[in-house]
């Protein structure tokens, strides 16, 4: 199992590419590389200061910081350690799924068919894409087959498997998926683990399962309840995330017909989805590929009928369907009333779960060809079937221009043509799949063996194009302007934007459309990319930013590009080095260009602002939405601030200073001297975990200009310190210890309860 896995990742094992496609290259790889130094340095990176004005890390959970695999950060060089990491997500979500169809009770040669079945399926292979979402995926199964093992057979060790599986699914960044799994082990309990204990009995050790799985994941569960009343994840969902990334229906035949939507090599978009399943808010796809595989799904199929578990597997993945398909069938609409569902986004995510269903059951179903004595029925519907797949491949060859004008139209007939090539292989390669099935059925022996190989080789084929690796200079090209902004002191901050490059901008005969576009929003230090070089944007990336970034992103939405971006201390904005390109995005050609990147047609200009601490000079009171409206409408060249408290009477302006005199990502310092009562502006975000000392003394922290923080200091010279803890940290990892303890001592007194038994047996006392 693990071999054929070697074997298809085989380019990225001997070849010094690196996986680089869409959120794993534009975000995890750049965060990553960041938290590799801080690792290194001795130090649990809590708060990223370079995303927005400062976004949590922990709490924010998408960066795994406390995953097992984080590890490899801290021991090996970060290209390998990144690489790595996406491989071994591979084998732990191979390993998993065969644990989970052994107690299932499938036989190991069919349990190897449920892993290969998951870890080839296209929706993970496509998750390379995305790594926090392929590494929770890889952990799932194991926590199936913990809450399975334990609900067989109840006892510390078993319950202990299921703490660690749900720490290891946790910590991976996605606590959704997880929370939803978590949440029907009662479910799974009853209907597919088999026993003799009564479905009362099974659902109550079901629900003991989940409560210990969220326990394990209590480290990142805790700090992220503390912290998503506070992020944009407390903010209704407007109708563009809430249609945003679904499963469209027509990729529901990709499940056995593989590429079906697929573009030309490396596109940034795929051209036949783009014709025939785009929509207003899911303009791509979330995964390149949903494909489980024609072999797979016709052994699920087969288990029906010999499995009470099968049946409930393919039930589950039907309605896992269903839920993937978001408002296409109306679940997304059901889900806003009901609990934790209503602020879930990217419905298509849930697919995910379909492969892995159907890989079980089709395990359980390999297992059972292997014990029929005479699968004849089913040999024949497999034939069949696979004959009918040959011969509509049989039309398509003869008559592709028809097929494609029939689809496609005047309007769409390239995407048409592209549409009826994929269906022509896809069909081919399904046909074929379920032929050899067919014709295992007909062997006397050894038929699970063949299944399982079936499997394999199916979805090795199909899925080979669904990953892919890109040279190392797409995340990490030249960039004159980070290059610039690095020898400058202190945190430096950008806000980029303008119009995407054209062709001639990016052309680059040896990279992929993708990769020339993604080389380029790099040099242009678009977030995440700016992360790498440890300069900010204003822009946020990343999936729980504080409330009120959000609210302000979507109020400038459409505005000039450096709205509001001098006030928070934005000292420079990356434009087209096109002055008349720059205006156009709102950015004053007056502005001088102090580096410019020639080969990307881009500038670093300089935009007025105000220092990253500074003493306001003149000062009003306002409430929340009177400081939204002076931050999107003050004028960069006013030196007067807001504040969301009271003003003392007759404030003026200050004679003094503010210097940053401490810069860490989770401890600020700030000398002042003032002559009077003054309000210090730190322009980093006011967010929850932040405390603030003057002297020593706790003080308040208040918003100043919507988002930055205001501290008040009293006339003098004062030390003031910003600190950051990631709230409910401790309380997280407090709960693991606990239960961790629990489970020693209950193990501890098991043994010894044991051993006294077996003492009494042989006839000794039992001390």
């Amino acid at each position: 199992m693990l071999a054929v896995l070697a074997l298809f990742f085989a380019p990225a094992l001997v070849g010094s590419g690196q996986f680089l496609h869409l959120d794993t290259g534009a975000m995890h790889h750049p965060v990553k590389s960041w938290i590799a130094g801080e690792l290194r340095a001795g130090h649990l990176p809590e708060w990223n200061p370079y995303l927005g004005l400062g976004v949590p890390v922990v709490a924010g959970a998408i960066d795994g910081v406390f995953h097992p695999f984080s590890l490899l950060l801290l021991l090996l060089p970060f290209e390998a350690a990144f690489r790595l990491w996406v491989l071994l997500s591979y084998a732990l979500a191979a390993v998993g799924a065969f644990a989970w169809a052994r107690r299932l009770g499938a036989a190991p040669a069919a349990a190897a068919a449920a892993a290969l079945a998951y870890a080839l399926s296209g929706y993970l292979v496509s998750s390379s894409a995305n790594l926090t979402f392929l590494t929770g995926l890889a952990a799932l199964p194991l926590l199936l087959a913990a809450a399975h093992g334990f609900v067989e057979r109840p006892g510390p060790g078993r319950l202990a498997q299921v703490v660690a599986a749900g720490f290891l699914a946790a910590t991976a960044g996605d606590p959704q998926s997880f929370v939803l799994v978590a949440a029907v082990l009662p479910v799974a309990a009853v209907a597919t683990v088999a026993s003799t204990e009564p479905p009362g009995t099974r659902a109550l050790r079901g629900a003991i399962a989940t409560a210990f799985a969220l326990a394990g994941a209590a480290p990142v569960l805790v700090p992220l309840a503390a912290w998503v009343p506070h992020s944009s994840r407390a903010e209704p969902l407007d109708p563009v995330d809430l249609g945003r990334f679904n499963l469209h229906p027509l990729r529901l035949i990709e499940l056995v017909v593989p590429h079906l939507l697929r573009g030309a090599p490396g596109a940034a978009s795929p051209a036949p989805y783009l014709a025939f399943a785009r929509d207003p808010y899911t303009v791509r796809p979330w995964v390149q590929s949903v494909h489980v595989g024609a072999a797979t799904a016709a052994l699920a199929l087969y288990a029906t009928s010999r499995s009470k578990a099968a049946r409930a597997l393919v039930a589950a993945a039907a309605i896992t369907a269903w839920i993937a398909l978001g408002p296409h069938a109306g679940f997304a609409w059901i889900a806003q009333w009901l609990p934790l569902l209503g602020r879930f986004r990217f419905w298509e995510k849930l697919a995910a779960l379909l492969p892995l269903a159907l890989a079980a059951a089709a395990a359980i179903g390999a297992d059972a060809l292997g014990r029929a004595e005479r699968p004849r029925r089913a040999g024949a519907i497999a034939g069949a079937t696979g004959a009918a797949f040959l011969a509509a491949t049989l039309v398509l060859v003869a008559a592709p221009e028809g097929a494609a004008r029939s689809l496609g139209g005047a309007d769409r007939l390239e995407a048409a043509r592209m549409l009826v090539a994929n269906l022509r292989g896809g069909l081919l390669a399904s046909g074929s799949a379920l032929l050899a099935l067919a014709g295992v059925c007909a062997l006397g022996g050894r038929r699970t063996v063949f299944a399982a190989a079936i499997v394999g080789a199916e979805l090795f084929a199909a899925s080979s194009g669904a990953w892919s690796l890109s040279p190392l200079e797409v995340a990490r090209p030249d960039a004159p302007l980070a290059g610039f902004l690095q020898v400058q002191p202190g945190l430096q901050r950008v806000v980029s934007g303008g119009p995407d490059p054209d062709g001639a901008q990016v052309a680059r005969a040896d990279l992929t459309e993708y990769e020339q576009y993604a080389r380029w929003y790099a040099r242009r230090l678009d977030a995440a990319f700016n992360v790498r070089w440890r300069i900010g944007n204003l822009r946020n990336y990343v999936a729980l930013v504080p409330a009120r970034a959000m609210r302000f992103e979507r109020r400038r939405y459409g505005r000039p590009l450096t709205t509001g971006a001098g006030l928070l201390g934005i000292g420079h904005a990356v434009v087209p080095a096109d002055a008349a390109a720059a205006a156009a995005v709102g950015v004053d050609p007056a502005w001088p260009v102090v580096a410019t990147d020639p080969e990307a047609r881009l500038a670093l200009r300089a935009v007025p602002h105000r220092p990253r601490a500074y003493l306001a000079a003149s000062l009003r009171a306002v409430d929340r939405r009177g400081a939204m409206e002076f931050l999107l409408h003050a004028d960069p060249g006013s030196d007067e601030s807001v504040v969301e408290g009271q003003v003392p009477m007759g404030y003026s302006r200050p004679e003094g200073e503010a210097a940053i005199a401490l810069e860490l990502p989770e401890r600020i310092g700030i000398s002042v001297r003032t002559d009077r009562a003054a309000l210090l502006v730190l322009n980093d975000v006011f967010a929850e975990g932040w405390t603030a000392a003057v002297d020593g003394r706790q003080a308040e922290i208040l918003p100043a200009n919507y988002l930055a923080r205001g501290v008040w200091v009293p006339p003098g010279r004062h030390e003031v310190v910003f600190t950051y803890r990631t709230p409910g940290l401790l309380g997280g990892w407090l709960v693991f210890l606990c239960v961790g303890l629990a489970l020693s001592g209950w193990s501890l007194r098991s043994a010894r309860s044991r051993g006294a038994t077996a003492r009494v047996k042989s006839g000794l006392p039992p001390g």
